[in-house]
């Protein structure tokens, strides 16, 4: 069996109310008896199948197993979208050449395999596709037999220079062992962090602890046994998307010190080297998916439907601290009145409410105009390094070099590194964009 890089996940079902989407796929025997019997259930598979996704039934075995590949494969713009796609593909002696489809993660095996079937079939899930971490194969039948079958078939596959071991999955002990370790490790450098906040050396510690976290806890999740030893795991794993936050922030403030000044030191090198600044992060998506959840959770909220609030609070978790408390006054609203509320308008109001909050905090901490620290916002874009309007800013700055030295632990001259952009400032109150954050929490 064949599952698509997609993990289950409520949030994507409210999206694509079908998923998963299943097909059905096998060689039909020689015997001409048994043959008959096996294509009278192949048409109504393909009846099936050719309901799923509204089109005429498949009248041929070859075109129906082409459209198979095609959909799992999601090549093809018109499989790329919630709907078109597969999710999750059972098969026998089927789709192990010849196939080729990045998005498929797992693979579920029911017999026992070796050699080159064995090599050829865990192939179909080792490329790389948006999101998909690693291949994982899970091997019903014979687990002892088929740890022997899988050392035997890369000991005779591999290069006579390589080293074998390293080609062997370790055992889920070591690796569990690993991640705990990791993540003492990660909890140190954060701490670190705080007590010297514009250190270089320590600033790049914590980008390079939080690197091997996030190694180890992909690694860790492929074994079926972290399902059953989530409690344990649980409080990192959730903390996980902050993590993955604050490190982004420091990647970008290092990048920022790199570029300002000089760091003479040999090992400031070598130590650079060993963190990726690279991100693969693909958060739109995500953020959408988030979005539509919530509302439906406040939605959920306001009809007092059973469980609403425990999972509205979890979701929550993830989010900033500031986030989760504008959350909690939206929820509390719903949950003592009896109104009809438009909620999802509620919920924009109240993030437009939040940034006007902040922008004032941020204006009177920094002595800065509020009319030009607003434009500045709705005019910033994220894919550029230049802020709008930043002359006009520092010259309504009220903080003298002593103040804001002190505030922000950095020297005078680095709030002229960028460049202004534009002309004359828009005086507009509107706050329809944001001023991205490197934060992986969006509300």
């Amino acid at each position: 069996t064949l599952l698509n890089g997609r993990q289950f996940d409520e949030r994507h079902q409210l999206i694509d109310k079908d998923f998963p989407r299943v097909a059905i796929t096998f060689s039909t025997n020689p015997d001409q008896l048994e043959k008959n019997e096996q294509d009278d259930e192949l048409v109504e598979i393909m009846k099936e199948y050719a309901k799923q996704f509204d089109a005429s039934p498949y009248q041929d075995e070859k075109l129906y197993n082409q459209n198979i590949n095609k959909r799992l494969a999601r090549k093809e713009k018109q499989y790329q979208s919630d709907g078109q796609w597969l999710d999750f593909v059972i098969v026998v002696d089927r789709l192990l050449t010849g196939f080729d489809s990045p998005t498929i993660q797992t693979l579920y095996i029911d017999r026992e395999m070796n050699y080159q079937k064995l090599l050829q079939a865990f192939s179909r899930t080792n490329r790389i596709y948006t999101g998909k971490d690693s291949g994982l194969i899970v091997s019903f039948r014979k687990p002892f037999t088929m740890k022997e079958n899988v050392q035997n078939t890369f000991r005779l596959f591999s290069n006579e220079n390589q080293n074998f071991d390293q080609l062997i999955p370790r055992e889920y002990e070591e690796v569990k062992k690993e991640f705990i370790e990791c993540s003492t490790l990660y909890k140190q450098s954060e701490a670190d962090l705080s007590d010297k906040p514009n250190d270089l050396k320590t600033m790049i510690a914590q980008v390079s602890a939080y690197q091997k976290l996030e190694k180890s806890y992909k690694a860790l999740r492929s074994y079926d046994q972290y399902e059953e030893d989530f409690e344990a795991f649980s409080e990192v794993v959730e903390q996980m998307p902050q993590y993955q936050g604050k490190t982004e922030n420091v990647k970008t403030k290092i990048k920022e010190m790199i570029e300002d000044e000089e760091h003479p030191e040999e090992d400031f090198e070598k130590l650079l080297q060993e963190i990726a600044f690279s991100s693969q992060l693909n958060a739109t998506h995500k953020d959408i998916v988030d979005s539509f959840y919530i509302n439906q959770l406040l939605k959920a909220i306001q009809l007092n439907e059973a469980g609403a609030v425990e999972k509205f609070e979890k979701e929550i978790q993830q989010k900033d601290p500031q986030i989760q408390k504008m959350y909690h006054t939206l929820k509390d609203q719903l949950v003592n009145t009896t109104e009809e509320i438009d909620v999802a308008q509620l919920k924009e109001t109240s993030i437009q409410n939040e940034i006007q909050r902040q922008l004032q905090k941020e204006a009177e901490e920094f002595g800065l105009s509020f009319d030009f620290l607003q434009s500045a916002m709705n005019e910033y874009q994220g894919d550029k390094k230049t802020i709008p309007y930043l002359t006009h800013l520092l010259d309504s700055m009220t903080l003298s070099k002593e103040e804001f030295e002190a505030k922000t632990g950095e020297k005078y001259r680095r709030r002229t590194k960028a460049r202004a952009v534009g002309a004359t400032p828009a005086t507009t109150k509107s706050a329809s964009a944001v001023v991205p954050s490197a934060s992986s929490t969006p509300a």
